[in-house]
Parts: structure tokens; C-alpha cells; sequence
């Protein structure tokens, strides 16, 4: 019993020391880089706990804006994904609905032509 309690009271000495610190995962961030107007943007929105995310952010005189939910399937994340480019007073629209299936760190195309084109990827924080 007494060995018990040493051995606890050691633990409890390392925590509080900073030697031994319990793993700490901040969440997955989901990414879109495109290469609209020949200059590369990223926009990038936190994963909720629900599994939803959503940011919008303005670049130049564009607007972009992602939005969509992640599920974990096994080793790899389903992600269904809307994407937005939108410019002031111009119909320059870039519109993207997409589904697929990441694994953490992965980039994948989802969109483009006509000299734009767009990725997605998925990462931990």
C-alpha cells in the first residue's frame, strides 16, 4: 500500500512538473486553395464538434466562402463541401458542391478549368 502511494505521489509530481503532459488534439481544419485571377488564396475554417464548419474571408476584390460537415469513415473523412468565389458588381461566380472521402493531410482537386483551379484538404491543428 505504501509503494501504491509513492508510485502515485510520483505521477502526480511529474504531471505537476510538466514532464509527462496528457496528448492535446485542437480539432481538424478544412482547407480550400484556388487559382482564380492567377494568384493562389487559401481559406480555411475550423471543425466543429458537430462536425460542421463555415468561414468566409475577403482576398482582393473577391469574396470566398466554405461551408460543409466532416464525418470520420475509418482511416478516412467524408466531406461534403460548398464553395463560393464571388466578385463586387462582376458575375464572376465560381460555384462548387462536392463529396468526398480525405485522409488528414491529403489535397484534392474540386473544381477548375479555364485557368482556375481548386483544392481541398483536410489537417489537424
Amino acid at each position: 500500500m505504501k509503494n501504491l502511494l509513492g508510485a502515485m505521489l510520483f505521477a502526480c509530481l511529474f504531471l505537476q512538473a510538466g514532464c509527462v503532459t496528457p496528448q492535446q488534439h485542437t480539432g481538424l481544419m478544412v482547407s480550400v486553395t484556388d487559382t482564380i485571377d492567377g494568384q493562389e488564396s487559401v481559406v480555411s475554417a475550423r471543425v466543429g464538434k458537430d462536425g460542421e464548419f463555415k468561414n468566409s474571408i475577403a482576398i482582393g476584390d473577391r469574396t470566398r466562402t466554405i461551408s460543409g460537415k466532416v464525418t470520420k469513415s475509418g482511416d478516412n473523412y467524408f466531406v461534403s463541401i460548398d464553395y463560393n468565389s464571388t466578385r463586387a458588381n462582376t458575375p464572376g461566380l465560381v460555384q462548387i458542391h462536392s463529396n468526398l472521402h480525405l485522409q488528414e493531410g491529403e489535397s484534392k482537386v474540386i473544381g477548375g478549368g479555364s485557368g482556375v483551379s481548386v483544392y481541398i484538404s483536410i489537417s489537424s491543428e
